[in-house]
């Protein structure tokens, strides 16, 4: 990794795929190589663990498709390989939006825009970096979160974990990405979020199914629950 962040020849990093494996990076990175090479890193899933160090760098990533998990899942995947290319290809403008207005949902709450800056991720690495040096710091800002193959008692776990944490408790906004390859956890998200009060939009395309728009982690977005839009 280090190696191909100094390379000139390279001009980012995209994960393959998920899985595990990369919090045991996290501690052995030279982070002022990160800082001195701020190439794009494009990926999800277990890939949360290194947005999360280069975001304390002050370093944006990629939220994003991944070539052996997405781009190969025909025609679907190909549109989410093609979205990530145009995304990468014009760069990000403040005001843009960052995918379509969605259809409303039970779980949407806010009467209001708000802007914070884009955090998180899948949700199950997020909480593995507690207790941690390399645990995000949420206040203030807004929270992304996705899963795949979480039946809804694990994601309630994970979810009273960050509550019992602290992390939930200075947010900006929720973002709610899809929960994918299990029964549907709305039941347990409402109980978290719900009442929360703060903003709250839920069915953003992006996570472990397709459309997977990419989303700029580390970076300031405006979230409007009205419109039910994102933007940066």
């Amino acid at each position: 990794l280090e190696a191909a962040l100094a390379d000139p020849d390279v001009d980012a990093v995209i994960g393959l795929r998920g899985g595990y494996g990369c919090m045991r990076l996290l501690d052995r990175i030279d982070r002022a190589l990160l800082r001195r090479f701020p190439k794009p890193l494009i990926g999800y899933s277990d890939l949360t663990a290194l947005m999360a160090l280069r975001q304390q760098e002050g370093l944006a990533s990629w939220h994003a498709p991944m070539p052996a998990s997405d781009w190969c899942k025909g025609e679907s995947g190909w549109a989410d390989a093609v979205a990530l290319a145009q995304r990468l290809r014009r760069g990000l403008r403040e005001g843009e939006r960052l995918g379509p207005a969605l259809a409303p949902h039970p779980l949407n709450r806010g009467t209001a825009p708000v802007r914070g800056v884009l955090t998180g991720g899948n949700l199950a690495v997020l909480v593995a970096l507690l207790g941690t040096p390399f645990m995000p710091d949420l206040r203030g800002s807004v929270l992304f979160l996705e899963d795949v193959g979480e039946d809804p008692y694990k994601i309630d776990r994970l979810l009273c974990q960050l509550r019992l944490s602290g992390a939930l408790d200075q947010l900006t906004a929720v973002l709610l990405g899809s929960f994918s390859d299990a029964d549907s956890p709305d039941e347990v998200l409402a109980d978290y979020f719900g009442g929360l009060g703060v903003p709250v939009l839920a069915g953003w395309p992006s996570g472990h199914a397709s459309p997977n728009l990419p989303l700029p982690i580390g970076v300031a977005v405006t979230l409007d629950p009205v419109a039910r839009t994102l933007e940066a």
